[in-house]
């Protein structure tokens, strides 16, 4: 019999997002996952198979409107994974041309540059 789970899957996916949002993909081991989720890492593995697999979750659950962390999450998985992430690709591809812009302007935002002034 499996024993109950003593966390919540959403409230973990959220943090694991927030994570990969501030950090990046690539900055975020399966260790910093654990300590950020508190879900153990045979859990983690057990629900969503990989690291890959915790973004490509976090990336389906996103919705609009999308707010700052969610523009990050979505500037880290573009920047970082689509150009060789067939899954990630897809997950990107269905994004409305309101949302591409907000990316643009947050990308101008994380780094520091002003808005274009008219």
């Amino acid at each position: 019999m499996a024993r109950p789970r003593n966390f919540d899957e959403d409230e973990a996916l959220a943090r694991a997002s927030a994570l990969f949002a501030r950090d990046g993909y690539e900055a975020t081991s399966v260790d910093k996952l654990v300590s950020a989720t508190g879900v153990p890492r045979a859990s983690l593995y057990s629900i969503f198979g990989s690291k890959h697999g915790i973004l490509v979750r976090a990336l389906r659950a996103l919705e609009p409107p999308f707010g700052p962390e969610q523009l990050d999450l979505i500037l880290v998985a573009l920047v970082e994974r689509a150009a060789h992430d067939r899954a990630i690709r897809e997950e990107l591809t269905s994004l409305d041309r309101e949302t591409r812009r907000a990316i643009a302007e947050r990308l101008f935002d994380r780094a520091g540059i002003p808005k274009e002034q008219s």
